[in-house]
Order: structure tokens, then C-alpha cells, then sequence
């Protein structure tokens, strides 16, 4: 995954001693995480209202860090803010057709367990390049 690339990298380089900069740049990283989120659960959402379906999209995140005390922040995303319509998790346990979860694991997230052991991942295992660009001739020259 693309991700896992410039995230490594990322982890491998020496950690700024500064710590405001390390702060500022996870700070970023979250902001610039949490707008593309939003950005495609809002295009899922008009996807949706384009093709004649009724879509409603909440998303939250819990964030606190760590070896901290305190409650944390919330962040969220509600595609219809004036209504009351997110279910309780009892409601979406309970809802027929069965519910579909996704979990961290799903995604061969390194932090959540083995990589490559996700389902979503193994569905990019089965490409192949299409052609490949062979050597170009030598020229002998006499």
C-alpha cells in the first residue's frame, strides 16, 4: 500500500529532538487525515443522492493521546446535522441485512496485527503489470 510506504520511511528517519515540531507535524498529519475522510464520506454521500438513494454518513473519532490522562477530544462527521437519526450500536447489532464491520485488521494494518493478513489487501495481490519496457539495444560501435 502506498501508505505503508511513506509511513515507514517516516518512522525509520531519527525523531526531531524539538518538540513542538513533532507536535505541529502530527497535528498536520491528523488535519490533513481528517479532511480527506470527510471529503469522501461526503462524496459517498452525494453519491448517493445522485443515484436516488437515501445515504447517511457519521463518522467519529476519539482522539487522546498517549500516556496522557484527560477525556480526549471528539472530532465528527454528520452528513444530516439537523436530524437525530445515528443509530445506537444495539440497533445496528440488531438491523436486517446483517451489518457489515470493518475492523483495522481488514486493512493489513501493521498496528493491528500482521500485514497482509487483511482481507481489503489481498484484493491488490492479484495485479500484474500489463507490459514491460525491455533494455534498449547497444550500439557497437566499430
Amino acid at each position: 500500500m502506498p501508505y505503508e510506504v511513506w509511513r515507514k520511511k517516516r518512522l525509520s528517519r531519527t525523531h526531531d529532538v524539538d518538540p513542538v515540531k513533532n507536535t505541529k507535524a502530527e497535528r498536520e498529519r491528523f488535519r490533513r487525515g481528517w479532511a480527506a475522510m470527510c471529503k469522501k464520506a461526503n462524496d459517498l454521500y452525494l453519491d448517493g443522492i445522485e443515484n436516488g438513494r437515501d445515504r447517511r454518513v457519521y463518522m467519529v473519532i476519539h482522539d487522546v493521546r498517549k500516556n496522557r490522562q484527560g477525556k480526549g477530544k471528539y472530532t465528527s462527521f454528520n452528513s444530516h446535522p439537523r436530524e437525530s437519526w445515528v443509530p445506537s450500536q444495539d440497533e445496528v447489532d440488531e438491523h436486517y441485512p446483517i451489518t457489515k464491520k470493518v475492523t483495522p485488521a481488514d486493512f493489513g494494518n501493521n498496528l493491528a496485527g500482521k500485514p497482509g493478513a487483511g482481507r481489503l489487501q489481498s484484493l491488490s495481490k492479484g495485479r500484474q503489470r500489463l507490459f514491460k519496457i525491455s533494455k534498449p539495444p547497444l550500439w557497437a560501435y566499430s
